[in-house]
């Protein structure tokens, strides 16, 4: 069984060869300035900007994108305008039949989870289906509301298993009757899965910059989509994701943000060429990606 984000997911794989997740973490520094000033020559606020320029990268890299995925506390540090701007972002994505990941990375309890399943899955304007990230570290109690939203919405909740940080070793790599607290969130993960009958719903966050462990994850997890960061500017390269290949060739989202989004530097200006860079980046990590085998 496939959530209809994994069937659209598979269906791109299948016709573009793409497993390219393209994360979008805005930084004004590394904006092109044009995207500060609107077709009339008037100012655009951050927020606008932000929104513009993430339209425009989409738009340009669309043809090479399995998925985005937002980072929403770069728009939410803009207050009420960062989040009308998510939301354009998010349906223009949505507008082009690319599956939107939103990474907020939410684990609460209770009605606060609930609230936050439904602003993850209630809040799109279109019939599209998404998916979010979140933290299972307070349990059961904090992932089934997002599960059972996520699967009215044939949605998918990315839990975080072992991230790409490097971190994420101070309590993920400690180890609990021989494994290491990482495995036993992805066992937990598998568990989930069978009892509410959600595993086409429940996908897993394994940073790239553990090969070792991706290939125990994917041992663990035989089925599960993996999103895996850490590709690009953290350092991970392709050979580093054999492991987490499934052994027909799907089963991963590659993301990269700063590679693609900013490949002059986040905190640098943009160059005049800015689209050519943009392209160039995309061409250059679908190479590297064209390589892979199971």
């Amino acid at each position: 069984m496939m959530s209809d984000f994994g069937r659209v997911v598979e269906k791109i794989r299948g016709r573009q060869g793409s497993v390219i997740c393209l994360g979008l973490d805005p930084r004004w520094e590394g904006i092109p300035r044009e995207f500060a000033t609107t077709a009339s020559g008037g100012s655009r606020t951050k927020a606008e900007t932000f929104a513009a320029y993430g339209c425009s990268v989409i738009e340009l890299l669309k043809q090479g994108l399995a998925a985005v995925k937002i980072q929403s506390a770069f728009f939410e540090l803009l207050g009420p305008p960062g989040m009308a701007a998510l939301a354009e972002v998010r349906k223009y994505a949505e507008g082009q039949s690319i599956p939107v990941i939103l990474d907020v990375k939410r684990g609460d309890i209770g009605t606060t989870a609930e609230a936050y399943a439904e602003a993850c899955f209630g809040g799109s304007s279109t019939d599209t289906i998404c998916a979010c990230t979140v933290n299972p570290w307070m349990g059961s109690d904090a992932v089934r509301p997002f599960v059972t939203r996520a699967q009215a919405a044939s949605g998918m909740v990315f839990l975080l298993v072992k991230t790409s940080n490097e971190g994420s070793r101070d309590f993920q790599d400690l180890r609990v009757d021989g494994k290491p607290v990482w495995e036993i969130v992805a066992e937990k993960l598998r568990q989930w899965g069978e009892e509410w009958n959600a595993g086409a719903n429940l996908g897993a966050v394994v940073g790239a910059t553990h090969p070792r462990d991706l290939v125990r994850a994917r041992e663990i997890l035989p089925n599960t989509l993996f999103l895996i960061p850490g590709y690009g500017a953290q350092g991970a390269q392709a050979k580093d994701l054999r492991g987490a290949i499934k052994p027909d060739g799907s089963g991963i989202l590659v993301n990269a943000s700063r590679s693609l989004v900013f490949p002059w530097g986040e905190k640098r200006e943009a160059p005049r060429d800015w689209q050519e860079a943009l392209t160039a980046a995309l061409h250059k990590m679908q190479a590297d990606l064209g390589g892979l085998s199971p």
